[in-house]
Order: C-alpha cells, then structure tokens, then sequence
C-alpha cells in the first residue's frame, strides 16, 4: 500500500483530499485519508473522516477500525470500544479488533499502586 511504500503523509493527504473534491461518495478515500491522519496524531481530523466512510458505507470495517482507534486517542473509550465491537460482530477473528479492546479493557482493570 501506499503507506508501506514510503510516500509522504502529507501527499497522501493531499491525494486522498483531490479524490474527495472529484466524488465525495467514494468511503475508502475518507478511511484511507483518515489512517494518514492517524499516522499524524491528528485523531480529531480521523474520526471525522471514518464517520464520513461510515455514513457512506455502514459495514466498513477498516473505517471502524480506524475510528475505533481514533477515538481511543481522543479518550472516547465507550465509543471506541463500540467501533471495535462493531467490528468483532462483523470479522469475529479480528485480531486488531480484539487487541484494542483487551488494551482499553486492560488500562482500565488495573489498581492504582498505594503509596
């Protein structure tokens, strides 16, 4: 793909953007967009494009992967455990999809160390 290929963030951006002012009903433009903000820390930006992919296409399971893991960032626990959910009633053996959730499960269960 093109982010394993090394192209820069930044022109993917603004590749995906171009794509989007030609036809803005395509999702996999707003799910790739939003995995190069990821890569960018810019969660806020992510999760609105996977919404977008998701109004478009309801079962798209990268854009719930990807919103899931934006809103983890952005402390949306609820709502990210909700996305990784959706994806695991999906893919059942989705293995992202069911790391993030032990990882959220997890950073949650654990006691605060007494002083």
């Amino acid at each position: 793909t093109l982010f394993r290929s090394g192209v820069c963030v930044c022109l993917l951006l603004q590749f995906y953007s171009q794509g989007i002012g030609v036809d803005d009903s395509i999702p996999v433009l707003y799910s790739n967009r939003a995995m190069a903000y990821l890569k960018l820390g810019n969660f806020v930006e992510a999760e609105r494009d996977c919404s977008l992919a998701l109004s478009i296409d309801p079962g798209n399971v990268k854009a719930l992967l990807r919103r899931g893991t934006a809103r983890a960032y952005l402390a949306q626990f609820q709502q990210a455990l909700e996305d990784f959910n959706k994806v695991l009633s999906v893919e059942p053996s989705n293995a992202q999809a069911a790391q993030e959730i032990a990882r959220i499960k997890d950073a949650f269960s654990e006691e605060p160390v007494a002083e």
